[in-house]
Formats: C-alpha cells, structure tokens, sequence
C-alpha cells in the first residue's frame, strides 16, 4: 500500500520549516501510528499485497515501507495525512532489524485501532489469522492469536458455540462447487466496483442473491473464509448500490464472529505449540465461561484407551495437559459433570488422567486435587476415594442412561 500524497513541487522547499512548526504544536504521545499505516507497514514486511492472492506462507522481508519519522509522529495527532499530502511525501524503504518483531508491533497496532470499526476489523482479522496459518514462529501466532482474542471479545464471538451454516454436503469438494459461484458474483461486483465502473443489473443481482446467502455458503476451507471476508467489508464500505451495501454490512458481522470462532477453534486441535494451544484455551475460556470447559475438551480429547474407560484421554503433552486439569479444576460439580457430545465431562477427564499409569506422579496428584475440589471432597492424595468415586459414578451414569 502507497499513500499518494503527491503535493505542488515548490511546497517541499518549506518541509523542514513546516514539519518544525507542526510538530512543535502537536501533542505527540503515542508510540502507534493510525491503523492504515499500520496496516500498510506489515503489508510491505510480510508481503501481503492488496486484490492479490495472500501467499501461502509468510515469509518476512528484510526492510519494510515507512513514512518518515517525523510524519509518524504526526500520525496519532490526524495531521500525517494533510503534512504528506502538503508536503508530497511518500514512504520509502527501510532496513527493519528484525522483522518479525516489527511485524508484530504492527499487528498489536492495528488491532487495537480496530475495535469498534467493522471494516477495520476485517482488514486485521484476516491479516491475523493469516500470520496463525502461516507463520511457523510460535511468537507471531502468539501475537495473532491474542488480536484475534481482542477482536472475538469486542465482537462478542462465542468461539466453540458459534454457529456455522449447516449444509447437507460436508465434503470439501461438495463445498467447494457451492462455493465457486457463490465467491464469483461477489468478485465480479467488486471488480465493477474497485474500476469505477456502473455495475450491469445482472452482476448486480447475482452479487446481491450472493450475499443474501452468505449464512448458508460455507467456505471450504480458512484461506476462503478470509476471501469471503474480504469481499464483503470492501461490499459493505465500497458498494454504490443501496441494497447490496446495506446486505453487505447485515452479513459483515456474522462473517468477522464466524472467522473469529473458526481461527480460535482451529488452534485448539491443529499441531501447534503448546504456548500456542494453552492461549486458545485460556481465550475460549475466557470468552465463554465454565460452559467452555467441556467444549474445549472435545475438540482436544480421543477416545480413551483403557477398556471399559467411558472418560477420555488426551493425547497432549503434560504441560498442557496440566493446564486443562487446573481448568476443570476450577468448575463447581454442577458444571464439571456436563459432557458434549462424543467427548468426556471434566471429572471424567480428570480421573482418567488419576488412574493414567503413564502420567507423571505430579501430573495425576494435580488431578485427584482437581477432581476433590470440584466434587466438594477434602483433599486426600490417596486415590482409592476418587477409585470408589469413579465406580459409584460409572453405575449412576449407566442408570440414567
């Protein structure tokens, strides 16, 4: 992204003069530059480029396009854009020492100008969970993950009960044909769009039924949830047509929710670090509460694999593992006995991990003090109370079944 501020020639005869004034009259408190030049410096590190495909992997540069210091002081003040546009200034390249950390102080930038502003969500959520997908460094999905967070909660996403659009097809390839014209009409009308062109009334139309059927057109897979994105902010801000703008910003919010929930959801279970993977749980707890807990362990959880275990057994390593014991640790029984669907209640977890020979000593301790505090029991380190615990639990269990 270039900002164009192309100004009368003779104007920058005066910039040193200019810029002293202005800086000597402006409070210049923030270390942030404005969300679009925020956005435009970890465009020019991370090589994103704008109405092209996002490349498949992020790879940093070694430099990044910056304004000048001193209009990035005056960023904060509102008064960078009339200065370059004066002044005919334009950002140049800059060797950037390292560029991972420049690109996540941008995204920690961005996204804390983006709550509040639909659009400006957009363009940080998909930049976001763009870097989780990515970018193979644990501490630049940390910092997408934690905006990602920012924005679920600003948004008030419900990451594990967030409705997704039931389709009778659950293929790939059977979303991917309900996709493709689903994504063509709305390209077409941005294509019209973005060359300043009037829009034929079939484009139209076909982009205005599209968008209407938003809920229910899945995309197949995260790289298409952020095209779907995408188009619909630039619909929702861009579009001259009425009709087509205001369906575009009805279907805007559900869309920032559901690629919110998706990116959240997806950390929970895909291969990541396990600092990335205990972020996702403390996020979805955090944004959902004790209900949360029995979601998290189905995404997280197989099948146990002792006979006869109506539990399950997480196949994570013991660091996480640990954090899930503290987390069902901290639900009253009326809450840790709830399971979902396919996946164990919390106190069914926590035994399986007490009676998990190849647990370690401190792993299965913390779990039979977890298991005591939900149940309300005094802790006692010896087991045989949650054994005689479990039995009485399993044959209730049955009995309701």
């Amino acid at each position: 992204m270039r900002v164009d501020a192309r100004g009368p020639a003779s104007s920058a005869v005066h910039a040193p003069l200019a810029l002293s004034a202005i800086l000597a009259s402006a409070a210049l408190g923030g270390c942030c530059p404005s969300f679009s030049v925020a956005v435009a410096e970890f465009d020019s590190v991370a090589g994103w480029r704008a109405a092209q495909p996002e490349p498949e992997l992020v790879a940093y540069s070694a430099d990044a396009e910056r304004m000048p210091w001193a209009v990035r002081q005056l960023d904060g003040v509102g008064l960078d854009g009339a200065v370059a546009g004066l002044l005919g200034i334009e950002p140049t390249k800059h060797a950037v020492t390292n560029p991972s950390e420049f690109a996540r102080d941008c995204m920690a930038c961005f996204v804390a100008d983006a709550i509040g502003n639909p659009h400006s969500s957009a363009l940080a959520l998909v930049r976001l969970v763009w870097v989780l997908d990515g970018d193979a460094h644990a501490y630049n999905q940390l910092q997408a993950l934690q905006g990602i967070g920012q924005l679920a909660a600003w948004l008030d996403a419900k990451p594990l009960t967030e409705e997704f659009a039931a389709v009778a097809e659950q293929s790939e390839e059977a979303l991917t044909v309900r996709w493709q014209p689903y994504v063509a009409a709305l390209r077409a009308a941005v294509d019209f769009i973005a060359a300043d062109t009037p829009m034929p009334e079939p484009v139209g139309s076909l982009a205005l039924a599209a968008v209407q059927a938003t809920a229910a057109s899945v995309p197949p897979a995260p790289r298409d949830r952020r095209v779907q994105l995408l188009l619909l902010s630039f619909l929702s801000r861009r579009c001259p047509a009425r009709e087509l703008r205001a369906a575009a910003v009805a279907e805007l919010a559900p869309a920032l929710r559901r690629t919110a929930a998706d990116a959240l959801r997806r950390a929970l279970f895909e291969p990541r670090s396990t600092a990335v993977r205990e972020l996702a749980v403390r996020t979805c707890y955090r944004l959902e509460g004790d209900g949360a807990v029995p979601r998290i362990l189905r995404y997280m959880a197989v099948p146990g694999a002792r006979s006869g275990d109506r539990g399950a057994r997480v196949e994570l390593d013991p660091a996480l593992r640990l954090s899930l014991v503290r987390l069902c640790g901290q639900l009253p029984e009326s809450a840790a006995v709830i399971a979902e669907p396919g996946a164990a209640a919390p106190v069914e977890f926590l035994y399986d991990t007490i009676a998990d020979s190849a647990s370690s000593r401190a792993l299965r301790v913390a779990a039979l003090e977890a298991l005591a505090r939900c149940l309300g029991k005094p802790i006692d380190l010896d087991r045989a109370w949650a054994d005689a615990w479990w039995t009485d639990f399993v044959v209730r269990k049955g009995a309701r079944a």
